[in-house]
């Protein structure tokens, strides 16, 4: 409901007595209609019993005033006269007329005069009173927006106080204070307090209090989901009581006939609630509208920024005090703490370097001229720009200016010949009047830790793409001749079953010593081949045979050029790359077609390709493609799963084998992969 203005009720007072002196009535009532909840209040009245203003409430349609409401029509009653919708159970002794107030075709009320001194109203009193309350419609409506307008500006001028003496200091206590301080000046209540999540996130205490009992703040404790407060830390929503109002959800029941009103908003940093702000007891007596919610909800918000940064500037002054309690015992003798700080930091496992306001170099410690191959010599006076590692560094410093003072946390990837990877913990460096001097970064060599991470990663991932084909054509062809009815496959066919599943047996021994491959590949190392004669059009027929159980909707053609030589080559690698080409032209063809497997000579080399009508692949992503982990990002390509390691391993054989390998695409027309051996094999091994 709304929050009636101490503005806006003169003005109210005096429409309502015009109106009663205009008319000559003996008594008067003007309803506001509340856009809330939908209903009609007195919100001054002359000659009404107090008891009957405060409990008055009207919906459009009932009763007189509800009925002007709906049809936007005065209502004349003479005396004596009994209205069938009247909300009164009395008899009517006087004559009555109610009007409403209407501001650009909105009612936003009803103005209500009875008892003529003259006997009855009459029609022509009726005019009198409709054109009246088009002014005094006029009138209020031009004080509400004037009264909106005072109070956002008040609003407005209060966040920004509030935001600077929030972000000029980092005590918790002060924090708190000043942002009760502000919210209950501002909304005009007698209490408020913040509640604050303990660390397990489980109860709720009252941190700072205004015009609550002393006992009542020691003593208050909510579990979440107990109470109004622990409610809304639970639901992380907003709850705004009426006065009077009984909620059940309440710790105390809210029970008592006159309960004031009061908001309850959440504290929400990052997503996370960390407590809630609680507000009551407007003077004014009525209740909180949605403007007050709207302040008080972005006060809040500002508020938890505060107190977190407020937490988290405590923390770290707890860690540095307990890093330095033999210092601090010792700090009479400034020399000696200074030594011993100068000892400590520069034997931290962890690097330290620390800037000015303008970004430069004002101390670093020798782990972290270690790890950024930074010389403390040359560095203190300078900017991180001048050396690789300082550059990476540069755009956290960057960022951090930006984040209002929080700590950051992130990976830096520092350039070199060898990868070195570290966790930055970036905080804002203040003087004793809390202004910013600088940043403090702390950092940390994860490198081992990245490696340990990205090898398990990636050993899982190549285990399961490199394993699924053999163990796939064992399992089809070992099903068919299970399933096969007696006689239904002859001899040879049983035999060429067989074959496979012993060749694609031989293989799966062999796939350990095709990871270590691929951890060589990534080392820079080079492969271990075994090295003998390979008949490519029968390689290639086996592969494409074993292929064809996969699929139904694809036609596999297989085309060999006579007197195709043998080849010096690792026949088990060689087939594998076969097959990855082969599963990848079945895969990224959907909708089926013809899978052209073909090879021919090319003068001392031997040249396979494998054709698909499928998806294509874009022209700028074709640079990528043998990359690995990568995969085509069209919409297509990433429903179809996969690991992007076969066109990594593909490459990294053929190059093994002194051969060549690319691709040649047309996007929605398909893709031909092509790669060639030598017939002698690799030159560095000889023929």
């Amino acid at each position: 409901m709304q929050y009636k203005s101490a503005h806006l009720q003169p003005i109210l007072q005096n429409v309502l007595a015009e109106a009663v002196e205009l008319l000559g009535a003996q008594s008067g009532s003007l309803m506001l209609l509340d856009p809330g909840t939908n209903e009609l209040r007195i919100s001054v009245a002359h000659g009404l019993p107090p008891d009957v203003i405060q409990r008055v409430r009207v919906r459009p349609g009932e009763g007189i005033a509800g009925w002007v409401l709906a049809h936007n029509r005065a209502r004349l009653l003479k005396r004596e006269e009994r209205a069938a919708d009247s909300l009164s159970s009395a008899d009517r002794l006087a004559s009555a007329i109610s009007a409403p107030l209407r501001v650009e075709r909105r009612t936003i009320g009803v103005l209500n005069v009875s008892g003529s001194r003259d006997g009855d109203f009459t029609r022509a009193d009726v005019r009198v009173l409709m054109a009246f309350a088009g002014q005094a419609a006029s009138a209020i409506e031009n004080a509400r927006l004037s009264e909106s307008l005072q109070l956002k500006m008040h609003q407005l001028s209060a966040l920004h106080r509030v935001g600077q003496a929030l972000t000029s200091t980092l005590n918790l206590s002060r924090v708190l204070r000043e942002v009760l301080r502000r919210a209950t000046s501002i909304l005009g209540a007698r209490c408020g307090s913040i509640m604050l999540l303990s660390n397990d996130g489980q109860e709720l205490r009252i941190a700072s209090a205004v015009g609550l009992d002393r006992k009542v703040v020691r003593e208050t404790r909510l579990a979440i989901g107990q109470g109004i407060a622990g409610v809304v830390a639970q639901s992380g929503v907003s709850i705004v009581l009426d006065k009077g109002t009984v909620d059940v959800r309440s710790a105390s029941g809210r029970a008592r006939e006159h309960a004031d009103a009061a908001m309850c908003v959440p504290l929400r940093f990052h997503g996370r609630t960390i407590g809630v702000i609680n507000i009551s007891g407007p003077e004014s007596g009525d209740n909180f509208g949605e403007e007050h919610l709207d302040f008080l909800t972005t006060l809040a918000d500002q508020a938890a920024i505060a107190i977190e940064n407020a937490r988290l500037y405590r923390r770290l002054e707890q860690r540095v005090n307990l890093a330095n309690r033999e210092l601090i015992r010792a700090n009479h003798l400034l020399a000696q703490e200074k030594s011993k700080i100068q000892a400590i930091v520069d034997g931290m496992a962890d690097g330290v370097l620390v800037t000015n306001r303008q970004g430069r170099i004002t101390f670093i410690n020798p782990t972290a001229e270690t790890m950024l191959s930074i010389p403390a010599a040359q560095a203190v006076g300078k900017g991180l720009k001048h050396w690789p590692a300082g550059k990476s560094l540069m755009a956290l410093l960057e960022e951090a200016q930006q984040s209002d003072g929080m700590t950051i946390v992130k990976e830096v990837l520092v350039p070199g010949e060898e990868r070195r990877v570290l966790s930055a913990n970036i905080s804002p460096q203040r003087d004793e009047r809390g202004r910013p001097q600088g940043f403090i970064a702390v950092l940390t060599d994860i490198t081992a830790l990245k490696e340990i991470s990205d090898a398990k990663t990636e050993l899982v991932s190549f285990v399961s793409h490199e394993l699924r084909t053999p163990i796939t054509s064992i399992q089809g062809f070992a099903q068919t001749m299970r399933d096969a009815a007696p006689g239904e496959l002859d001899r040879d066919l049983q035999n060429e079953f067989l074959d496979i599943i012993l060749t694609e047996s031989g293989r799966l021994l062999s796939m350990i010593g095709e990871m270590l491959d691929v951890s060589r590949m990534e080392a820079g190392r080079g492969l271990h081949l075994s090295l003998a004669p390979v008949d490519i059009p029968g390689l290639l027929q086996r592969a494409v045979t074993a292929q064809k159980a996969y699929t139904s909707r694809h036609d596999l053609v297989l085309q060999v050029e006579d007197g195709l030589p043998e080849i010096t080559a690792d026949a088990d690698k060689v087939y594998q790359v076969v097959i990855n080409l082969l599963s990848n032209a079945i895969k990224y063809s959907p909708n089926g077609g013809t899978v052209t497997t073909a090879a021919l000579a090319r003068g001392d080399r031997v040249r396979v390709s494998v054709t698909d009508q499928g998806l294509g692949i874009p022209p700028e992503m074709i640079g990528k493609l043998f990359q690995r982990y990568y995969r085509v990002e069209t919409k297509a390509h990433t429903s179809i799963k996969g690991t992007g390691l076969g066109l990594f391993f593909v490459k990294g054989v053929v190059e093994a084998h002194g051969g060549a390998v690319w691709v040649e695409s047309q996007l929605g027309k398909g893709s031909r992969f092509v790669f060639e051996l030598p017939v002698l094999g690799p030159p560095e091994r000889g023929a």
